[in-house]
């Protein structure tokens, strides 16, 4: 049963916020860096089809697929090996939007430009923005948006989460911008996020998204202080997608015990232990948390 009249100060709420914005900043990366990975994979996997193209079609989509992979090779350079904010990174990831803009008109009638609209989001997104200043997230706003109507025919709906998904961490990062110099807009910023979530969590086949988008959607109503509402859904992703791991006996093998520390970590990384550390923060127990965890998953619909 939820606590009622839970108090968060505003300091307390400021410093979560810029947690777990924090937190899923380096949960978009990870997650783009396997979606490109997985696109890349689809590159050679077209390849192996391609043969019973004409030469001319086969032409078209080997070259689009040497310009996106190129782009991508860039746009993972420049984020390993630029400081978060530098000019050197608004640089090379500019860079990387124009190489994404120049796939798109010159192979725009290939399936892998819509991949390069989504790496065009991406760069502009990490290239960021000086508070009060919104210009390149507005272009990823853009950029994203296109990506969202050409993957929404497509039948993919964990693609068309993604795409959501990308459309509401750049709203949220919006509202943060201009929330001291335009609070009208940041509050529609806010509200447009909060729909992006809520979609999401609709769909039925958007896999471990639909968790991290009920993470991000509470995250909301809590800092728009409806914590009720918020610890529910954080106790929904808790029975979901996070268990406990227990601890190996003392005469375990090495074997055991690297496993265990690979299970740790991987933990430390998923929408249920996003989960978990929101409750904890909001008050609970983290020992009651994982009572809930390793209790019965709530059911179906």
């Amino acid at each position: 049963m939820a606590k009622k009249d839970i108090k968060i100060t505003k300091a307390e709420l400021e410093q979560d916020e810029l947690l777990e914005f924090t937190d899923h900043l380096i949960f978009f990366l990870k997650t783009h860096g396997s979606k490109l990975l997985l696109g890349i994979a689809a590159i050679f996997a077209i390849y192996g089809g391609i043969v019973v193209m004409k030469q001319r079609e086969e032409s078209k989509l080997r070259a689009a697929s040497d310009d996106l992979f190129r782009a991508i090779l860039h746009y993972e350079t420049a984020l390993s090996e630029n400081p978060f904010g530098s000019a050197a990174r608004v640089e090379a990831l500019g860079k990387v939007a124009m190489e994404a803009d120049n796939i798109v008109a010159a192979h725009g009638n290939t399936p892998l430009t819509r991949s390069a609209l989504y790496l065009k989001g991406n760069a502009l997104y990490f290239s960021g923005d000086q508070a009060g200043k919104t210009a390149n997230t507005e272009k990823a706003i853009e950029a994203f948006n296109a990506y969202e109507r050409k993957v929404a025919g497509e039948g993919d709906e964990f693609e068309r989460a993604a795409a959501l998904l990308a459309l509401g961490y750049a709203h949220e990062n919006l509202h943060l911008l201009v929330k001291e110099t335009d609070p009208q807009a940041a509050e529609k910023a806010l509200t447009d996020a909060s729909v992006f979530y809520v979609r999401i969590m609709e769909l039925k086949d958007a896999g471990f998204l639909r968790h991290e988008a009920m993470n991000a959607n509470a995250r909301l109503l809590r800092y728009r202080g409806e914590t009720d509402k918020a610890m529910e859904i954080y106790r929904t992703v808790v029975k979901e997608a996070y268990r406990t791991v227990a601890e190996p006996e003392n005469r375990t093998s090495q074997r055991d015990s690297l496993l265990y520390q690979v299970r740790l970590t991987i933990n430390q990384f998923t929408t249920g232990a996003t989960a978990k550390a929101a409750l904890v923060r909001m008050g609970m127990k983290a020992e009651d948390v994982d009572k809930l965890a390793d209790g019965p998953a709530p059911a179906a619909g």
